[in-house]
């Protein structure tokens, strides 16, 4: 759970963001040998804005049609798969 961002900096530009909460999902299968991992983070694949994540400067609609606007926050990281595997020496 990430609260809202409301203390604001004029000085550093900082906007505000709302609050979120992420669910995650991890699972692994350890042998004598091998080790498998694999997991889902932002599972509900939720649209949110990290709250130090900084803002979008650029030109906003002139730099083309579906232009983000200035000043909006950044977006965190949509739902990504992994797995990984590891082999013990």
């Amino acid at each position: 759970f990430v609260a809202a961002k409301t203390n604001l900096n004029a000085v550093r530009n900082e906007i505000a963001t709302g609050g979120y909460s992420l669910y995650n999902l991890r699972a692994s299968y350890d042998d004598k040998k091998y080790r498998v991992n694999f997991g889902i983070e932002n599972l509900l694949n939720k649209l949110y804005a990290l709250p130090q994540g900084g803002a979008y400067l650029g030109q906003g609609n002139t730099m083309s049609m579906n232009g983000v606007p200035w000043g909006t926050a950044v977006a965190g990281m949509g739902r990504t798969f992994y797995v990984s595997a590891n082999m013990k020496f």
